[in-house]
C-alpha cells in the first residue's frame, strides 16, 4: 500500500474551472473546430473535440477517469471510508483527474509547439473511429482478443 501522494493531489481548483482551462487551451492552440463535454449520470466524464488535421476534420474523445483516482485515494487509506466521506473523496478525485488532464495536455501541446511531436501523433490514441471507440480502445480490444503467444507475459 503506497502512501506516496498523487500528482496534483493537493489542488483546490474546482473541476469545472479546470474544464474551462482545458477548453481555453484547446481553443487557443488552434485547429479545434468544436469541443463538447461527455456526461454520464450528470457528471462530466471526459470531452470530445474536432480538429482539422491536414485539412480533414477528425474527432477525438479524451476520457477523464475519475473513478480510477477515487480507487487510488480509497486504497491508500488505513480504513475504508465511511459512506458519508465518499462525496468529498469523489470531489477530490474529480479535481485531481481534471488537473492532471490539463497538465498532460499542456505538456503534449508544448511538444507540438517545439516540433518534438506532431499533433496527430500526440492525440492518435484518442481518435474516434467507427463504432464509437477510440483507436486505443480498438487496439486494446484486438490485443486482448488475440491468442497469447507461447511464453508471453501478461
Amino acid at each position: 500500500m503506497s502512501r506516496k501522494s498523487l500528482f496534483m493531489e493537493n489542488t483546490d481548483i474546482p473541476a469545472h474551472r479546470t474544464r474551462g482551462e482545458v477548453s481555453a487551451l484547446m481553443t487557443d492552440f488552434g485547429g479545434v473546430a468544436e469541443i463538447s463535454h461527455q456526461l454520464e449520470e450528470g457528471k462530466v466524464i471526459g470531452f470530445r473535440f474536432t480538429m482539422l488535421l491536414h485539412g480533414k476534420p477528425l474527432i477525438f474523445q479524451l476520457p477523464v477517469r475519475t473513478s480510477r483516482v477515487v480507487k487510488q485515494l480509497v486504497d491508500r487509506r488505513r480504513k475504508p471510508p465511511r459512506p458519508a466521506e465518499m462525496p468529498a473523496i469523489e470531489k477530490k478525485a474529480e479535481r485531481i483527474a481534471w488537473r492532471q488532464t490539463l497538465r498532460w495536455m499542456e505538456a503534449q501541446l508544448a511538444m507540438v509547439d517545439t516540433g518534438l511531436a506532431d499533433l496527430a501523433e500526440v492525440f492518435m490514441p484518442y481518435l474516434l473511429g467507427l463504432g464509437g471507440t477510440t483507436f486505443y480502445e480498438h487496439w486494446r480490444g484486438r490485443l486482448l482478443a488475440a491468442p497469447k503467444a507461447k511464453g508471453a507475459r501478461s
